[in-house]
């Protein structure tokens, strides 16, 4: 009479284990699936807008200041020749990929297993 009374002991214990086990993997796998994917997704669209606002706010900053003292045309020029050489080498879409880059560096180094 024992027996079976014991067998359903070692049954439930043994359940109770693997579905805490079962939930604490499934938790991990989506903890580390959100974090890379906000790392993946989230974060270069985050970035590209800071940059993008830095810029503008830059650009605006430059115009006015140009537009109040008048500034010698020659630098206005030799800058617009520097913003045309940059995106001939395509400095904004290799800076891009860099970032990105260090970002997936970074999702994967999280998602190690110590």
């Amino acid at each position: 009479m024992a027996l079976p009374i014991l067998g359903a002991l070692v049954a439930l214990v043994g359940s109770e284990l693997l579905k805490k086990f079962a939930w604490d993997t499934v938790k991990w796998v989506a903890q580390r699936a959100f974090l890379l994917g906000l790392c993946l997704g989230v974060g270069p669209i985050v970035l590209f807008r800071g940059f993008s606002l830095i810029t503008r706010y830059m650009m605006d900053y430059a115009g006015g200041r140009i537009s109040a003292e008048g500034i010698n045309p020659i630098t206005v020029q030799l800058v617009g020749v520097g913003g045309w050489m940059a995106g001939c080498l395509m400095l904004p879409e290799a800076f891009s990929i860099f970032i990105s880059f260090c970002l997936l560096s970074f999702g994967l180094r999280m998602i190690r297993v110590k």
